[in-house]
Parts: structure tokens; C-alpha cells; sequence
């Protein structure tokens, strides 16, 4: 059975039903885009977070360096040492809140391996450090000097390259969440436009069909079938009923069918009736005929 031999309020029902599992699709695309969408959002805010935080780590590591060089020259002056020791201990809590931060953060196993060698970095960066100041405080200047240059200096070097590759890290990883984020979005409006589209052309097809279906059981315009069954209702079986060629199944086919039976039927009818009223005019003359004689 095809879709034009349907009734029409079976077609209007099928319309109506494909145009809601269209709306239906378009709003599981929908979510379907906007979760992936937030999953990259987090994503890229998660990025961003771990980058603000190995920004911090080694903002406070390089100013570390600073203070112990300038320890270094200020070793004769106890105020002096007990103030830098402080702004270094202070560093060292802010870097330790930070990695306690970054403990917490889901990371990949490359970006968790880049991680453990840093904070390894940094152990090895304080424990050197720590050195020094020891040295610093005991009053052995040149030694502290010393092993600023043959083992905090190098060991500083190796700590902010390993913050510098976690940094880089973090910041490749924010650009490709952004990447996949925009992508998503161009993504999602393409396939809403095509569905769009679709929803168009479907909508378009279904029309035509159900007009088509309309004027083929019709056989002609609404109101010319309309105009048709008037004329016939009141009386007029003249006027001419243009129907399609070949078209016998149609509203207007089957009114002019009727039209023609009720004008045989009647012509009938009348021709029964002028001969039952000759043969009562034959009846009337030979009553007529009889009385007289």
C-alpha cells in the first residue's frame, strides 16, 4: 500500500509521527553534542588549573634561587638570614599546597610520569637547598658558596626543566581541549543545519503528498468539487463536470457518474410520463367517444 492510497487522516497521523521522531533525533544530537561539549569544557578547565599551578610551583622556585643567592651575600647579617629563611619557608608551603592540589587532579600516564619526575626534581632541589642554608648557618660561607655552584645550581636547572616539560604539557593539553571543543561546536551546528534541512525537505515531500492525495480523491481543486456537488444539488444535470481522463475513482468522476444516472433516470421518467399521460388522453377520448353515441 502506498502512501497516496492512504486516508488522509492516516497520512496527517504519519506526517505528524515522523516529524516528532525527527524532533526526537534532533534533540539527542543534540545532548549527545552538548555532553561531549562539557566533557572537553572540563577538561580544558582541568588543564588550565594544573598549568596555573606549575606556573606557581615554579614561579616560587625560581624566586627560591633568588634568596639563596642573596643569602649568599648577606651570610654576615642574622637578620637578614632569618628573613629570606622565612620567605623560602613561606615558597615552600605555597609549593607543597599546590602539589597537594595536583595530588587530587586526574592526570594521564604521561602527564603522571612528567609529574613524579618533577616533584623528584624538586625533592632533590630542596634536599640541595637545604644544604646550603646548613652551611650558611653554621658560618661556612665558601663552602655554602661551594655547593651553591657544583650541586643547588644544577639541581635548580633540572627542576625547572621538569616544571618547564609539565608546564608544556598542560598548555598542549588546554589547546587540544580547546581544539575539541570548537570542533564539537562546528560539528554540532553542521549536523543541527542538516538535520534542519532535512526536517525542510521532509516537511516539503510530506505536503505535496498529502495535497496531491487530497486533490486526487477529490479529482479536481476543493472548491470546484465544492461548486460541483452545488450545482447538482440544486438541480442543474447541464453543466459540464471536467474530470481527469481516465479518472473514474475520483470525488468529481463519481458526481458526474451520478450526475449522468440521475439525467438517464429522470429522462426515463419523463418519457414513462408523457406515455402513461398519452394513454390517459386515449382513455379520455374514447370515454368521450362512447358517451356520445
Amino acid at each position: 500500500m502506498s502512501f497516496l492510497n492512504l486516508k488522509i487522516g492516516t497520512r496527517l497521523g504519519l506526517a505528524f509521527a515522523l516529524m516528532i521522531a525527527l524532533s526526537v533525533v534532533i534533540a539527542v544530537l543534540f545532548l549527545r553534542g552538548n555532553s561531549q561539549n562539557e566533557q572537553q569544557v572540563l577538561l580544558l578547565e582541568l588543564a588550565y588549573e594544573k598549568s596555573q599551578l606549575g606556573a606557581g610551583v615554579s614561579a616560587n622556585a625560581q624566586e627560591n634561587m633568588l634568596l639563596v643567592s642573596e643569602l649568599l651575600l648577606r651570610a654576615d647579617d642574622a637578620g637578614s638570614i632569618n628573613s629570606i629563611s622565612g620567605k623560602l619557608e613561606s615558597n615552600r608551603q605555597s609549593n607543597a599546597k599546590a602539589l597537594q592540589r595536583l595530588d587530587e587532579l586526574a592526570m594521564t600516564s604521561d602527564e603522571a610520569a612528567l609529574y613524579r619526575t618533577m616533584k623528584g626534581k624538586r625533592q632533590g632541589f630542596i634536599d640541595k637547598r637545604n644544604e646550603v642554608l646548613s652551611l650558611l648557618k653554621a658560618v661556612r660561607q665558601a663552602d655554602a658558596r661551594e655547593r651553591f655552584n657544583q650541586t643547588l645550581t644544577p639541581a635548580a636547572t633540572e627542576y625547572k626543566s621538569a616544571l618547564t616539560a609539565f608546564g608544556s604539557y598542560q598548555d598542549r593539553a588546554a589547546a587540544e581541549a580547546a581544539r575539541q571543543v570548537q570542533l564539537i561546536n562546528s560539528g554540532n551546528t553542521r549536523i543541527f543545519y542538516i538535520v534542519q534541512a532535512i526536517g525542510l525537505i521532509f516537511c516539503i515531500v510530506i505536503a505535496v503528498l498529502v495535497i496531491r492525495g487530497v486533490i486526487a480523491q477529490l479529482g479536481g481543486e476543493p472548491d470546484y468539487a465544492a461548486a460541483v456537488a452545488s450545482r447538482i444539488a440544486n438541480g442543474d444535470l447541464v453543466a459540464e463536470i471536467r474530470a481527469r481522463p481516465g479518472d473514474t475513482t475520483s470525488l468529481l468522476a463519481q458526481m458526474k457518474q451520478m450526475r449522468e444516472q440521475l439525467r438517464a433516470t429522470l429522462i426515463t421518467i419523463r418519457h414513462a410520463s408523457d406515455t402513461v399521460g398519452g394513454a390517459a388522453r386515449e382513455i379520455s377520448q374514447g370515454n368521450q367517444d362512447l358517451s356520445s353515441r
